[in-house]
């Protein structure tokens, strides 16, 4: 499968945010491959945008593969019950009476994917990291999502070193480059990509 991949996008040397990659990589598997054609990662997150001033109500739905979410206190589902809560829009202009600054935004995912990628959002500020850290449980309550992947980023804004925490016949394994050893809770916790699937 990897061996298919562009040379550009292997290269080891290269900088790049662990969610860029990960985007980058489902955009280069996206381009007819067979085990594609179900769209695994691909999920819809529905937005209703409202004008407190005129009470315009607009709708809207976005496809997503990974989706983004907050970094609160808690477990990864606080994480995502956060996006549902409500935001005002800095800077947005209402459609209908032009008013900046009026607009409510909430959303919530409508289709789920069958594997559920979520990057928490761990910037604090310009050039720091929330480091806290958030409870995996091993499945999603009131869904049969089941954790099977952790990525966590070690060091800084300004650089850093990404490995992988996976599960393997109900243990946990830390990958770093040609490394592999026993995984701890504590790291995985501080992980910036989560990945849950759905179980069969």
């Amino acid at each position: 499968l990897f061996a298919s991949l562009p040379l550009q996008i292997c290269r080891t040397a290269r900088q790049e945010d662990a969610a860029e990659f990960l985007q980058s990589l489902l955009c280069l598997f996206d381009g007819g491959r067979k085990f594609m054609e179900t769209r695994p990662f691909e999920g819809i997150v529905g937005q209703t945008l409202k004008c407190s001033m005129c009470g315009l109500e607009c709708l809207r739905a976005e496809l997503f593969n990974v989706l983004d979410v907050p970094c609160v206190d808690g477990d990864i589902t606080q994480c995502l019950a956060a996006l549902s809560s409500v935001e005002m829009l800095e800077g947005y202009r209402c459609d209908s009476c032009r008013n900046v600054n009026c607009t409510r935004r909430t959303q919530e995912i409508v289709r789920w994917p069958k594997i559920l990628l979520l990057h928490v959002l761990r910037r604090s500020g310009l050039w720091s990291k929330d480091s806290r850290r958030i409870a995996l449980p091993p499945a999603l309550p009131n869904s049969r999502y089941r954790l099977k992947a952790v990525v966590e980023h070690i060091g800084g804004f300004g650089g850093g070193h990404y490995v992988c925490h996976k599960m393997h016949n109900g243990r946990w394994y830390r990958l770093s480059d040609g490394d592999c050893e026993d995984s701890t809770v504590e790291d995985r916790e501080r992980g910036s990509i989560v990945l849950y699937e759905q179980a069969v």
